[in-house]
């Protein structure tokens, strides 16, 4: 404190305009003011959508998908392991659930299972109960869009194929400004 009041009469009389205590407050205001946090903005929901990996032909028993689904959910855990996600939802629809396994369990997550056909009451439970983190729903072509529509956000394709495995539509509500949807591909082409 002395040194800083020292400090204050030189600088004070060098400039000839402020007495130094004056001077020695504004020093003290500066460095609050340096040293005070900035207010934390609220993170946006993620909320990633995938389709189900591909299926393995009506009859064959053992697992849902077809090889080439087993590698694509092994390519979604791959590429989302490291996200931070805060949950996984999935219909009670095999073909799903096997797609979004290796994913849940290599982030020790267990999936939450949702209604398909209740595209506004998982969107409600992802916006409350989540919001600020990021979740991943996979789910059938035919129900992606309507889950889009729930989460008020436009749908940035018209359609969703049945051959659209490797679609992951990326949709982030912002806490303050307007929310958007990007549209990637993840795993081997079709």
């Amino acid at each position: 404190m002395k040194t800083l009041l020292n400090n204050s009469h030189r600088v004070a009389r060098l400039l000839g305009l402020l007495p130094p205590l004056m001077l020695m407050g504004l020093l003290l205001f500066a460095r609050e003011i340096r040293s005070a946090r900035r207010p934390v903005l609220p993170a946006s929901t993620t909320v990633l959508l995938v389709c189900h990996g591909e299926k393995a032909p009506v009859g064959t028993s053992g697992t849902p998908l077809a090889p080439a689904g087993q590698v694509r959910a092994q390519a979604l855990a791959d590429l989302l392991s490291q996200r931070g996600v805060a949950a996984v939802f999935t219909p009670p629809v095999p073909s799903c659930r096997a797609t979004v396994a290796p994913l849940a369990q290599s982030i020790h997550l267990t999936p939450l299972v949702y209604n398909a056909t209740q595209p506004s009451a998982v969107a409600s439970r992802i916006t409350q109960q989540y919001a600020g983190k990021t979740v991943v729903v996979v789910g059938e072509p035919a129900t992606l869009l309507p889950l889009v529509d729930a989460l008020g956000v436009p749908r940035p394709v018209s359609s969703v194929a049945e051959t659209d495995h490797d679609l992951l539509l990326e949709v982030r509500l912002p806490a303050d400004g307007f929310p958007m949807v990007l549209t990637r591909r993840y795993g081997a082409s079709e």
